[in-house]
């Protein structure tokens, strides 16, 4: 091709042979394409049982982790995060230390600091001095819960219809529409606090609390709470106190707001304490300077202390660290006992393995 004046016109034929070139590589990879469509190796396929095989793993995997995925942002939506509650600090220009206000500063949490339908409780990232409070205040939460007659019979469901808001509901009766309505936190946990006093007084529908990475914490259940169930796992100078705390017996010891005379009593119309019942228990790993006392009336009645390494000696099992070891503090025979868990089929192993080592006293009963 010529350009002005005779010359060859470069920039064109580089065109031209670029537009050649790219044609090409379209051909050659669509003809590779087709050859693989009609040899089975288009990968739509599998090419082999094992290839099948890996493939139908890669799917579940891929649906698990879709299912785990709603249920994490499920529960984003139920879990209340409070976190740095108590104020910093301020430390006096003169001594050095911190001044006496911060250290009675006290932080109650009411109905007031949660949000529209979360109902899980978690306290995070806050460090002393100073007290938090669950209030009462908690415990008239209100949660909406299957009826009882659904629950009895799931079968038994109303016909609906595609956006058909007024048939998708059934129809419930002033009395069923009661039975729905359940009162107070549904779970408590508390993560990174330091050096300060938290104070249960609202009800826990799961009897549920669990601690994990504090240090210098004391918890004090009181009357109102409804723990049954305590788990600490990497803790160092925790005490845990219940004061005059129902037992797990009979979580009916917390009426709900509004109930009748009577309706303090569990089981049999007689108050139980905490650590009456065999479920009544706390599990623990990883923790440094436990201490566990039983209050009534505000007078100590029973305690024990325990360290998982001084006491329990937890040392590292294959893969598992000896904060994974795992220990339970109950009352047996009127007393605390920390006792060592182990689970057949698991490095640290739920099998009593006997009372372990640690300091107790006991002034009567537990």
């Amino acid at each position: 091709m010529s350009g002005i004046a005779g010359r060859t016109n470069y920039t064109d034929w580089d065109k031209k042979a670029s537009s050649l070139l790219s044609n090409l590589e379209e051909e050659t990879k669509r003809e590779v394409e087709e050859a693989k469509e009609a040899l089975g190796q288009s990968g739509k396929y599998a090419s082999s049982e094992a290839e099948a095989k890996e493939r139908e793993k890669a799917k579940k995997l891929n649906e698990k982790k879709d299912m785990l995925n709603k249920y994490k942002q499920r529960e984003l939506g139920v879990v209340q995060v409070l976190a740095s509650l108590l104020p910093v600090p301020a430390v006096s220009s003169s001594s050095g230390g911190t001044s006496s206000s911060s250290s009675n500063t006290t932080r109650y949490v009411t109905r007031n600091d949660m949000e529209a339908g979360k109902r899980l409780l978690h306290i995070t990232d806050t460090n002393g001095p100073g007290n938090i409070i669950l209030t009462q205040d908690l415990t008239n939460l209100e949660s909406n819960v299957p009826s009882s007659a659904l629950q009895q019979n799931q079968k038994q469901k109303p016909k609906s219809f595609p956006q058909d808001a007024e048939n998708d509901i059934p129809d419930e009766t002033p009395e069923q529409r009661k039975n729905r309505m359940i009162h107070g936190l549904i779970k408590v946990s508390f993560t990174n606090l330091h050096n300060c006093t938290i104070s249960l007084r609202c009800k826990v529908i799961t009897g549920l609390l669990e601690i994990s990475h504090c240090s210098n914490l004391v918890v004090k259940m009181c009357q109102g709470s409804t723990i049954v169930t305590v788990q600490a796992d990497v803790c160092q100078n925790l005490d845990i106190q219940f004061h005059d705390a129902p037992s797990g017996k009979c979580l009916s010891n917390i009426a709900a707001p509004g109930a009748g005379a009577g309706a303090g009593a569990g089981a049999g119309g007689k108050f139980m304490y905490w650590g009456k019942d065999k479920d009544d228990r706390i599990f623990h790993a990883g923790v440094s300077k436990l201490v566990v006392g039983l209050y009534k009336d505000e007078v100590l009645d029973s305690s024990t202390s325990f360290d998982y390494q001084k006491d329990g000696q937890a040392k590292s099992i294959g893969n598992a660290t000896a904060e994974e070891v795992q220990f339970i503090t109950s009352v047996v025979d009127g007393q605390l006992v920390t006792e060592k868990a182990l689970r057949p089929g698991s490095a640290t192993g739920t099998i009593v393995a006997g009372a372990m080592g640690g300091s107790g006293s006991s002034g009567g009963s537990a």
